[in-house]
């Protein structure tokens, strides 16, 4: 994934036949003279497997090894592979090229599993399966019967639960219990604190001041999680669109942009938020107690910006 400035071709905006697929250029401009975006994938395990075995060869082995593997899939451009690198067909696997990724994402995250089972290294790695978003609009596969989203509203850019609802799966070999599911809130921004928790570091100080370590809720379903609110914002272009709040099962939204509209829901019941009581009375306090918290802390509260953060 290193590229000699030298070496870099222009690339025209158009798909490509390569040997192991077709690659898709969405934007023209310089690049790799071997780029192949049906590659992509294949490529991050096979370096994330010499980054392993350069770990494990080396004297100071012993000390901690952190590795982010940020697949492609299932961004666009949907370019499955021909085939995986166990020889397995993708690309006309499925009904669409959206769903051949997601395919392939599973058999590149079984490769990356598989690696740590095979190296001996499951009973001193943590392995966090998640992602950053809510998957992409239903036009990829609505037409072959397939719905990222299930029951949630939304996708990825919306404040709403099929925007930001993600799977998050944990594995840490004889250190968490297996099989077990949670149902309480926590955020992406929680794993700072929690893997730090969980690997004995100090978090510096007035660093991640908006992460909150659930380890203990891990590893005790009976324990609870410490958040208790949770926001979310959607921009374009720079500017606010809609922001949201959680807290316990209620969920308050609030549209700026192209108009101002406010909407709550209670999840427990309406988990495809379709039942607006934003103006339903019995709600009038708890509402205003959400719309407080949400301007007090964030997207960017002024009681972190008197000074500079000390890290």
């Amino acid at each position: 994934l290193t590229t000699n400035v030298s070496d870099a071709v222009w690339w025209n905006k158009k798909s490509y036949n390569t040997t192991f697929g077709k690659s898709i250029i969405k934007r023209q401009g310089e690049g790799d003279p071997e780029w192949d975006s049906s590659q992509y994938n294949q490529i991050l395990v096979n370096e994330t497997e010499a980054f392993l075995d350069d770990y494990l060869g080396n004297e100071s082995s012993t000390d901690p090894f952190f590795a982010y593997v940020a697949l492609g899939a299932v961004h666009g451009p949907h370019s499955p592979p021909n085939t995986y690198l166990d020889g397995t067909k993708v690309a006309g696997t499925y009904k669409s090229n959206h769903m051949d990724m997601l395919f392939e994402m599973d058999k590149a995250v079984g490769s990356l599993v598989n690696m740590i089972d095979e190296k001996g290294l499951a009973e001193d790695t943590i392995i966090i399966f998640t992602s950053d978003n809510g998957g992409i609009k239903s036009y990829a596969s609505s037409e072959q019967g397939h719905n990222s989203h299930g029951p949630f509203r939304g996708a990825k850019g919306t404040v709403y639960e099929g925007g930001n609802r993600v799977p998050m799966i944990f594995r840490y070999d004889g250190h968490f219990p297996a099989g077990e599911t949670r149902n309480n809130l926590v955020g992406l921004q929680d794993l700072y604190a929690t893997i730090c928790e969980l690997t004995d570091v100090d978090v510096p100080n007035r660093s991640a001041r908006d992460s909150l370590s659930f380890a203990e809720y891990i590893r005790d379903g009976n324990a609870t999680s410490p958040r208790k609110w949770q926001a979310t914002w959607a921009y374009t272009g720079g500017t606010i669109k809609s922001q949201s709040i959680r807290k316990g099962t209620l969920k308050f939204i609030r549209h700026i942009s192209p108009e101002v509209k406010t909407e709550l829901y209670d999840l427990s019941e309406d988990i495809s938020e379709s039942n607006n009581m934003a103006f339903n009375a019995t709600y009038k306090k708890v509402k205003k107690k959400m719309i407080r918290k949400l301007r007090l802390i964030g997207p960017c509260p002024k009681r972190d910006r008197k000074k500079d953060f000390e890290l």
